[in-house]
């Protein structure tokens, strides 16, 4: 696995087919992710082309890794509020890497390339949600400089067992 031939951009409608197999491999791991269905292409299509508004009103960006021209990682930081509200400083982030390219630094370098992508939006806050059972993703965000600071007992649940859910968050420095 070689950093240096994977491509960063951001997913188009186009992309809805390679999106839709990431998303739905994800799944099938039962990996901590908020979906517990897979995704059709339809569903996928729609998702994208809301994406793809996101980054035209400048309320996110979401940057797709690819190597042979398949998805291997995610990661999105997006404001999903109504427009010029009291929060516009303060962006969720998502994020997911392909089982394969775990451990190899991709999660790591799309963060800090969206992140770097990102900063046209003014943001000062970036929040992200995590199960408490994903041990290793809690620490992964920890050594990205996000700090835990709530959770929401009982909040996921999964294959009819609770967990809870760890809100963590990272405020930027000012440029």
């Amino acid at each position: 696995m070689n950093l240096s031939e994977v491509e960063f951009r951001q997913p188009s409608i186009e992309d809805a087919e390679i999106c839709m197999e990431y998303i739905n491999s994800l799944i099938d791991e039962n990996l901590y992710i908020a979906h517990l269905e897979k995704f059709t292409l339809e569903e996928e299509q729609k998702f994208l082309s809301y994406v793809q508004e996101l980054c035209e009103t400048d309320r996110g960006v979401t940057l797709a890794a690819l190597h042979d021209g398949k998805i291997i990682g995610i990661c999105g930081i997006n404001r999903d509020f109504m427009k010029k509200s009291a929060m516009d400083h303060v962006a969720i982030m998502d994020i997911s890497v392909s089982v394969n390219w775990r451990g190899s630094g991709l999660a790591k370098l799309l963060f800090e390339k969206t992140l770097d992508t990102a900063k046209s939006l003014d943001l000062e806050l970036i929040e992200l949600y995590c199960d408490s059972n994903n041990e290793g993703a809690l620490r992964f965000y920890e050594k990205l400089g996000f700090s835990r600071v709530g959770s929401r007992k009982r909040h996921s649940k999964r294959d009819g067992k609770y967990s809870d859910i760890i809100i963590m968050e990272m405020w930027l420095p000012k440029s």
